[in-house]
């Protein structure tokens, strides 16, 4: 933790600033208060702070005089001046003494974060430890090892500039002490990039110490980590091809909050399942066609449903590439809309190329499924407001065609065609505005003509199924039997006789 001393002689001040920021998260502990120079002077140098808050106008010392104090004792500590309006043009001069910054009161939150963040080192050394120069069994304290490559990636998404900054410092630092404290491995940069090396370990090991590592550090912080481990080697020069691993996976840390899943093993087949993966495609278009199913279904819930499972199938089909996933999700929603139009529903065709242009912006997987989801809503609305309308006049068109073509091997994608509609659309639509269903209502119209034929003609049970249009003399008998509960051939017999025996009446 970074240690941090306030003084000023106004106690109202050191109570605001206290309860400017969170602190704690930022990896920055407040360990003196003082409400004079010569207090505040004892302090740091008892204390030994990283960062001072002085006010530059106290008794006891002046805040300028407890700097000259520090410079005089070569102290490292950072001070930043806080100073009333007066003292303003004072406190700016102060600088030159060697002050990190100056704020002026009533201190203001961004203000503080930029002045923070001047007085933390924020970067590592990016560039010496890849060399071919350099010792690595020296820099690791052991000449025979084994050693596990990792990249630690802090979550800080929604967090501003001054924030992020210092949450990522306060996180990796905490990392690296929690490395050093267990003689685990070490923690460096490279090009921008945290990097740790485990050593001593085999790669499960490794994959459950960072991983219980990762928890206790984000129960402290409320910051998870994602760690992106790479291979195993007896070889520090081979490090920097681990190295080069976590660089080609550098994307999956904006998988990582949507699924819960915070160390990524690198080495597992659903990460390197490349983008035409077999298994992974297939059951991302098995979902893809039951959201399509579902969508003309207007089955809302069961719809939503298929979303979500559509967005966890995208994450392996696309290798862990967000330009991959962003794709996926254009695509789709290109497909769902040309099946609209297909089926002459009316709608605002969804703007593709500015959602991925969009969906290339976000910092998280999470805001990618929440920005694609209105759109496959609003999809959805369109089809249920088609369904909804008064306009009858496709039904029509279609019982029409029906009363016509019954004894023909008429089929719902037959029928669709006929009114121009999506099949899944038109099978919705038809049981809405109809009550039935298109199977059950083709074949009540095929029932009613082969009754006519039971009773008006001699032709036989298999000449009338033909002719009614069923499939075979079997499919027609029991359909029968099942609607009006005997054989065709026995309500043929019944009928008869029933005329029969009327017309022998007197």
């Amino acid at each position: 933790m970074i240690k941090m001393i306030i003084a000023d002689d106004e106690p109202v001040i050191i109570r605001g600033i206290k309860k400017l920021l969170d602190w704690e998260s930022m990896g920055i502990q407040i360990v003196g208060e003082y409400a004079d120079g010569r207090q505040a002077l004892d302090g740091i140098l008892a204390l030994k702070p990283e960062i001072a808050l002085l006010d530059i106008s106290m008794p006891g010392l002046t805040g300028i005089d407890v700097l000259k104090e520090l410079k005089a004792q070569n102290e490292k500590t950072n001070v930043i001046f806080i100073s009333g309006f007066q003292d303003f043009e004072y406190a700016k001069s102060a600088v030159r003494f060697g002050a990190m910054d100056y704020l002026l009161k009533p201190v203001i939150r961004g203000e503080l974060l930029a002045a923070l963040e001047r007085c933390v080192p924020l970067t590592n050394d990016p560039q010496p430890l890849f060399s071919q120069n350099t010792d690595y069994s020296a820099l690791l304290g052991m000449e025979e090892n084994q050693y596990v490559t990792m990249m630690a990636v802090p979550l800080l998404a929604g967090r501003d500039g001054h924030m992020r900054k210092l949450m990522e410092f306060s996180v990796t630092g905490a990392l690296e002490e929690a490395l050093k404290a267990d003689d685990a491995g070490i923690l460096f940069g490279k090009d921008g990039h945290t990097i740790l090396v485990l050593k001593g370990m085999d790669r499960s090991q490794a994959l459950a110490y960072i991983t219980g590592l990762e928890e206790r550090l984000a129960a402290r912080t409320g910051i998870h980590i994602c760690i992106l481990a790479a291979g195993l080697t007896d070889s520090l020069s081979c490090v920097r091809e681990q190295y080069s691993l976590c660089l080609k996976n550098q994307d999956l840390p904006f998988f990582a909050s949507f699924l819960s899943c915070y160390c990524f093993d690198l080495l597992a087949p659903l990460l390197h399942a490349p983008a035409d993966s077999e298994d992974a495609m297939e059951k991302l278009m098995k979902i893809r066609s039951q959201m399509k199913e579902l969508l003309f279904a207007q089955k809302q819930e069961a719809y939503e449903k298929a979303y979500q499972q559509f967005c966890r199938s995208v994450v392996p089909a696309s290798a862990g590439s967000r330009e991959n996933a962003c794709y996926y999700f254009c695509s789709t929603l290109r497909l769902f809309a040309e099946d609209l139009a297909a089926a002459h529903i009316p709608f605002d065709e969804p703007d593709t190329t500015s959602l991925l242009e969009t969906g290339r912006t976000l910092e998280t997987y999470q805001e990618m499924t929440d920005l694609f989801r209105e759109s496959f809503r609003n999809l959805f609305q369109k089809v249920r407001e088609k369904a909804a309308a008064k306009d009858l006049r496709e039904i029509d068109l279609a019982v029409e065609y029906i009363e016509k073509h019954f004894a023909e091997p008429l089929t719902l994608e037959i029928l669709a065609n006929v009114v121009h509609m999506n099949p899944y659309y038109f099978s919705s639509y038809f049981k809405k505005n109809t009550g039935i269903n298109f199977k059950d209502y083709l074949g009540s119209v095929r029932l009613r003509h082969a009754m006519t034929l039971l009773v008006t003609t001699d032709r036989t049970t298999y000449d009338i199924a033909s002719a009614s249009g069923f499939s075979d003399s079997r499919a027609f008998s029991d359909l029968f039997q099942k609607t009006y509960g005997e054989k065709p051939s026995a309500y043929r017999k019944r009928v008869r006789a029933a005329a029969e025996e009327e017309q022998g009446k007197p």
